[in-house]
Protein backbone atom coordinates (compact mmCIF):
# COMPACT_ATOMS: atom_id res chain seq x y z
CA UNK A 1 0.00 0.00 0.00
CA UNK A 2 1.26 3.52 -0.72
CA UNK A 3 1.84 6.43 1.61
CA UNK A 4 -1.22 8.02 -0.10
CA UNK A 5 -3.58 5.18 0.63
CA UNK A 6 -1.98 4.74 4.06
CA UNK A 7 -2.68 7.81 5.00
CA UNK A 8 -5.90 8.07 3.30
CA UNK A 9 -7.14 4.99 5.06
CA UNK A 10 -5.90 6.08 8.52
CA UNK A 11 -7.63 9.29 8.11
CA UNK A 12 -10.87 7.70 7.78
CA UNK A 13 -10.88 5.59 10.49
CA UNK A 14 -8.72 7.30 12.98
CA UNK A 15 -11.71 10.04 12.55
CA UNK A 16 -14.39 7.49 12.96
CA UNK A 17 -12.65 6.56 16.06
CA UNK A 18 -12.32 10.03 17.22
CA UNK A 19 -16.18 10.36 16.58
CA UNK A 20 -17.16 7.76 18.24
CA UNK A 21 -15.53 8.34 21.39
CA UNK A 22 -16.77 11.59 21.44
CA UNK A 23 -20.22 10.12 21.23
CA UNK A 24 -19.94 7.65 23.59
CA UNK A 25 -19.12 10.57 26.12
CA UNK A 26 -21.16 13.21 25.37
CA UNK A 27 -24.04 11.67 23.79
CA UNK A 28 -26.13 14.47 21.50
CA UNK A 29 -24.17 17.41 23.05
CA UNK A 30 -20.74 16.27 21.12
CA UNK A 31 -19.05 18.29 18.34
CA UNK A 32 -17.60 15.87 15.93
CA UNK A 33 -14.80 15.71 13.62
CA UNK A 34 -14.97 16.16 10.04
CA UNK A 35 -11.32 16.22 8.87
CA UNK A 36 -9.12 14.68 11.81
CA UNK A 37 -6.31 16.26 8.92
CA UNK A 38 -6.78 20.12 9.64
CA UNK A 39 -8.79 20.63 12.98
CA UNK A 40 -6.70 19.05 15.23
CA UNK A 41 -4.19 21.89 14.92
CA UNK A 42 -5.92 24.54 17.40
CA UNK A 43 -5.71 21.80 20.14
CA UNK A 44 -9.34 22.02 20.83
CA UNK A 45 -10.77 18.75 19.67
CA UNK A 46 -7.32 17.09 21.90
CA UNK A 47 -8.37 18.51 24.74
CA UNK A 48 -12.11 17.68 24.52
CA UNK A 49 -11.07 14.16 23.23
CA UNK A 50 -8.42 13.31 26.21
CA UNK A 51 -11.37 14.82 28.69
CA UNK A 52 -13.94 12.27 27.38
CA UNK A 53 -11.35 9.27 27.36
CA UNK A 54 -9.85 10.00 30.62
CA UNK A 55 -11.99 12.96 32.84
CA UNK A 56 -9.07 14.70 32.82
CA UNK A 57 -9.46 18.53 33.80
CA UNK A 58 -8.07 21.72 32.06
CA UNK A 59 -10.03 24.55 32.33
CA UNK A 60 -7.80 26.96 31.16
CA UNK A 61 -7.42 27.00 27.25
CA UNK A 62 -8.07 29.37 24.59
CA UNK A 63 -11.43 29.20 23.30
CA UNK A 64 -10.80 30.73 20.12
CA UNK A 65 -7.32 30.80 19.10
CA UNK A 66 -6.44 32.26 15.71
CA UNK A 67 -2.34 33.14 15.54
CA UNK A 68 0.31 29.97 15.80
CA UNK A 69 1.47 31.00 19.29
CA UNK A 70 -2.51 30.94 20.47
CA UNK A 71 -2.71 27.16 18.94
CA UNK A 72 0.36 25.82 20.25
CA UNK A 73 -0.51 26.76 23.86
CA UNK A 74 -3.84 24.86 23.33
CA UNK A 75 -1.62 21.99 22.04
CA UNK A 76 0.69 22.09 24.73
CA UNK A 77 -1.86 21.98 27.40
CA UNK A 78 -3.57 18.68 25.50
CA UNK A 79 0.17 17.58 25.93
CA UNK A 80 0.04 18.16 29.77
CA UNK A 81 -3.41 16.21 29.75
CA UNK A 82 -1.57 13.06 27.65
CA UNK A 83 1.11 13.30 30.45
CA UNK A 84 -1.43 12.82 33.02
CA UNK A 85 -3.00 9.82 31.11
CA UNK A 86 0.20 7.87 30.91
CA UNK A 87 2.18 9.18 27.73
CA UNK A 88 4.85 10.55 29.46
CA UNK A 89 6.99 10.59 26.28
CA UNK A 90 4.57 11.79 23.98
CA UNK A 91 6.54 15.21 23.80
CA UNK A 92 10.06 13.55 22.93
CA UNK A 93 8.00 11.14 19.97
CA UNK A 94 5.54 14.11 18.29
CA UNK A 95 6.88 17.54 18.63
CA UNK A 96 3.57 19.92 19.65
CA UNK A 97 4.93 21.98 16.64
CA UNK A 98 4.29 19.37 14.26
CA UNK A 99 0.37 19.34 15.27
CA UNK A 100 -0.12 22.81 14.37
CA UNK A 101 1.33 23.14 11.45
CA UNK A 102 -0.76 20.72 10.14
CA UNK A 103 1.43 17.72 9.51
CA UNK A 104 -0.67 14.47 8.90
CA UNK A 105 1.54 12.25 9.49
CA UNK A 106 2.47 13.57 12.84
CA UNK A 107 -1.35 14.07 13.74
CA UNK A 108 -2.17 10.44 12.85
CA UNK A 109 0.47 8.89 14.95
CA UNK A 110 -0.71 11.43 18.03
CA UNK A 111 -4.16 9.96 17.46
CA UNK A 112 -3.04 6.39 17.30
CA UNK A 113 -0.77 6.78 19.99
CA UNK A 114 -4.38 8.32 22.27
CA UNK A 115 -5.90 5.09 20.58
CA UNK A 116 -3.55 2.53 22.00
CA UNK A 117 -3.34 4.43 25.66
CA UNK A 118 -7.01 4.02 25.35
CA UNK A 119 -7.95 0.86 24.08
CA UNK A 120 -4.87 -1.26 24.07
CA UNK A 121 -3.92 -0.51 27.32
CA UNK A 122 -3.09 -3.40 29.33
CA UNK A 123 -1.10 -4.97 26.55
CA UNK A 124 1.30 -1.67 26.83
CA UNK A 125 4.45 -2.48 29.19
CA UNK A 126 6.06 0.16 31.25
CA UNK A 127 7.21 2.72 29.34
CA UNK A 128 11.16 1.65 28.77
CA UNK A 129 13.86 4.42 28.06
CA UNK A 130 13.66 2.48 24.69
CA UNK A 131 9.91 2.87 24.20
CA UNK A 132 8.65 4.38 20.77
CA UNK A 133 5.75 4.20 19.00
CA UNK A 134 6.79 1.61 16.80
CA UNK A 135 7.75 -0.74 19.61
CA UNK A 136 4.34 -0.35 21.23
CA UNK A 137 2.61 -0.97 17.82
CA UNK A 138 4.42 -3.80 17.69
CA UNK A 139 3.51 -4.95 21.39
CA UNK A 140 0.16 -4.50 20.15
CA UNK A 141 0.25 -6.18 17.30
CA UNK A 142 1.57 -9.11 18.82
CA UNK A 143 -0.88 -9.51 21.70
CA UNK A 144 -3.85 -8.38 19.29
CA UNK A 145 -2.73 -11.13 17.08
CA UNK A 146 -2.95 -13.61 20.18
CA UNK A 147 -5.72 -12.70 21.25
CA UNK A 148 -7.54 -13.50 18.38
CA UNK A 149 -6.16 -16.81 17.93
CA UNK A 150 -7.73 -17.45 21.44
CA UNK A 151 -11.47 -16.02 20.47
CA UNK A 152 -11.38 -18.50 17.00
CA UNK A 153 -9.53 -21.33 17.82
CA UNK A 154 -12.67 -23.61 17.98
CA UNK A 155 -13.15 -22.63 14.15
CA UNK A 156 -11.39 -25.01 12.92
CA UNK A 157 -12.34 -24.03 9.28
CA UNK A 158 -11.37 -20.74 9.80
CA UNK A 159 -7.73 -19.89 8.64
CA UNK A 160 -5.81 -18.92 12.10
CA UNK A 161 -5.07 -15.29 12.24
CA UNK A 162 -0.80 -14.33 11.78
CA UNK A 163 -1.25 -10.72 11.30
CA UNK A 164 -3.37 -7.80 11.56
CA UNK A 165 -3.49 -7.37 7.50
CA UNK A 166 -4.00 -9.89 4.55
CA UNK A 167 -5.26 -12.30 7.48
CA UNK A 168 -8.82 -10.86 7.29
CA UNK A 169 -8.81 -10.17 3.71
CA UNK A 170 -11.39 -12.94 3.11
CA UNK A 171 -13.44 -11.60 5.76
CA UNK A 172 -13.75 -15.10 7.25
CA UNK A 173 -11.61 -14.23 10.55
CA UNK A 174 -14.04 -11.38 11.00
CA UNK A 175 -17.15 -13.42 10.58
CA UNK A 176 -15.95 -15.72 12.86
CA UNK A 177 -15.18 -12.96 15.28
CA UNK A 178 -18.95 -11.36 14.80
CA UNK A 179 -20.18 -14.85 15.45
CA UNK A 180 -18.31 -15.43 18.60
CA UNK A 181 -19.54 -12.19 20.12
CA UNK A 182 -23.28 -13.55 19.34
CA UNK A 183 -23.93 -16.61 17.99
CA UNK A 184 -27.18 -16.02 16.49
CA UNK A 185 -25.50 -13.27 14.51
CA UNK A 186 -23.74 -15.03 11.25
CA UNK A 187 -25.01 -18.51 10.22
CA UNK A 188 -20.57 -19.16 10.12
CA UNK A 189 -21.26 -22.59 8.81
CA UNK A 190 -22.34 -21.61 5.17
CA UNK A 191 -19.42 -18.67 5.16
CA UNK A 192 -17.67 -18.95 1.79
CA UNK A 193 -14.10 -17.82 2.21
CA UNK A 194 -13.93 -17.43 -1.62
CA UNK A 195 -16.56 -14.74 -1.22
CA UNK A 196 -14.64 -11.99 0.56
CA UNK A 197 -16.83 -9.15 -0.67
CA UNK A 198 -20.01 -10.92 0.46
CA UNK A 199 -17.95 -12.12 3.93
CA UNK A 200 -16.99 -8.52 4.99
CA UNK A 201 -20.38 -6.47 4.01
CA UNK A 202 -21.68 -9.05 6.09
CA UNK A 203 -19.04 -8.50 9.14
CA UNK A 204 -19.53 -5.33 9.07
CA UNK A 205 -23.45 -5.16 8.93
CA UNK A 206 -23.95 -7.28 11.74
CA UNK A 207 -21.18 -5.69 13.49
CA UNK A 208 -22.94 -2.16 13.29
CA UNK A 209 -26.44 -3.52 13.43
CA UNK A 210 -26.07 -6.35 16.07
CA UNK A 211 -23.05 -6.02 18.13
CA UNK A 212 -24.13 -1.92 17.92
CA UNK A 213 -20.32 -1.27 17.49
CA UNK A 214 -18.97 1.85 15.57
CA UNK A 215 -17.82 0.76 12.09
CA UNK A 216 -14.29 2.14 11.40
CA UNK A 217 -13.65 0.67 8.05
CA UNK A 218 -15.72 0.22 4.81
CA UNK A 219 -16.04 -3.30 2.84
CA UNK A 220 -13.07 -1.74 -0.01
CA UNK A 221 -10.65 -1.03 2.61
CA UNK A 222 -10.58 -4.97 4.02
CA UNK A 223 -10.42 -5.92 0.13
CA UNK A 224 -7.39 -3.79 -0.73
CA UNK A 225 -4.55 -5.79 -2.39
CA UNK A 226 -2.99 -7.07 0.48
CA UNK A 227 -5.41 -6.75 2.83
CA UNK A 228 -6.28 -3.65 5.18
CA UNK A 229 -3.92 -1.21 6.66
CA UNK A 230 -2.43 -3.06 10.10
CA UNK A 231 -3.45 0.11 12.33
CA UNK A 232 -6.69 0.55 10.65
CA UNK A 233 -7.67 -3.16 11.12
CA UNK A 234 -6.39 -2.77 14.65
CA UNK A 235 -8.60 0.49 15.20
CA UNK A 236 -11.53 -1.77 13.84
CA UNK A 237 -10.67 -4.72 16.40
CA UNK A 238 -10.31 -2.59 19.35
CA UNK A 239 -13.98 -1.97 18.98
CA UNK A 240 -14.27 -5.93 19.41
CA UNK A 241 -12.33 -6.17 22.33
CA UNK A 242 -13.79 -3.21 24.41
CA UNK A 243 -17.91 -5.05 23.52
CA UNK A 244 -15.72 -8.40 24.85
CA UNK A 245 -14.58 -6.54 27.68
CA UNK A 246 -17.93 -5.00 28.54
CA UNK A 247 -19.41 -8.39 28.07
CA UNK A 248 -17.39 -11.06 29.30
CA UNK A 249 -14.21 -9.78 30.21
CA UNK A 250 -14.18 -10.49 34.09
CA UNK A 251 -11.18 -11.77 35.57
CA UNK A 252 -10.37 -14.97 35.10
CA UNK A 253 -12.93 -15.43 32.71
CA UNK A 254 -11.60 -16.30 29.07
CA UNK A 255 -14.57 -18.28 26.98
CA UNK A 256 -13.72 -20.57 24.02
CA UNK A 257 -16.00 -20.72 21.52
CA UNK A 258 -18.90 -18.96 20.03
CA UNK A 259 -21.01 -17.24 22.70
CA UNK A 260 -24.85 -16.68 23.38
CA UNK A 261 -26.98 -13.82 22.08
CA UNK A 262 -26.14 -10.81 24.49
CA UNK A 263 -26.88 -7.24 23.46
CA UNK A 264 -23.83 -4.37 22.79
CA UNK A 265 -22.95 -1.60 24.31
CA UNK A 266 -25.66 1.42 23.08
CA UNK A 267 -23.74 4.40 20.84
CA UNK A 268 -25.94 6.89 21.02
CA UNK A 269 -26.56 9.18 18.42
CA UNK A 270 -27.03 8.43 14.51
CA UNK A 271 -25.36 6.09 11.81
CA UNK A 272 -23.69 8.40 9.17
CA UNK A 273 -21.73 7.17 6.44
CA UNK A 274 -20.17 3.86 8.71
CA UNK A 275 -19.77 6.21 12.18
CA UNK A 276 -22.11 7.02 14.93
CA UNK A 277 -22.50 10.86 15.01
CA UNK A 278 -24.43 12.99 17.40
CA UNK A 279 -27.91 14.39 17.02
CA UNK A 280 -28.16 18.08 16.96
CA UNK A 281 -24.47 17.99 17.60
CA UNK A 282 -22.92 21.18 19.80
CA UNK A 283 -19.82 22.39 20.40
CA UNK A 284 -18.28 21.13 23.44
CA UNK A 285 -15.27 23.36 25.64
CA UNK A 286 -14.00 22.65 29.14
CA UNK A 287 -14.37 25.77 31.35
CA UNK A 288 -14.26 26.50 34.85
CA UNK A 289 -17.04 24.54 36.49
CA UNK A 290 -16.63 21.64 33.46
CA UNK A 291 -17.80 21.08 30.06
CA UNK A 292 -19.98 23.85 28.65
CA UNK A 293 -21.96 23.88 25.49
CA UNK A 294 -20.97 27.03 23.63
CA UNK A 295 -23.64 27.53 20.25
CA UNK A 296 -25.15 24.35 17.98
Amino acid sequence: MDDYHRLFFRSKSFQRWVNARLTEKYGPNARFVTNIQTELTDGIFLINLLHALWGVPNPHFILNPFSYEQKLENVEMAYVMAAHAGMSRINEWIPPELIVSGDVGATLNLIWTILMYSDFKRFLPEQPVEASITAMTNDVTRQMTQWMKRRLETYTNVDTVTNMSDSFRSGHALCALVHFMRNDSIPIAKIDPNRAADNIALALDKARTVLKLPVLLDAEDLLMPGGPDPLCMLSLLAEFLKYYRLKWGRPGFDPKGPQPGMGGPQYPGAMVGGQYLPVNAQVITLGPSGIQKVGT
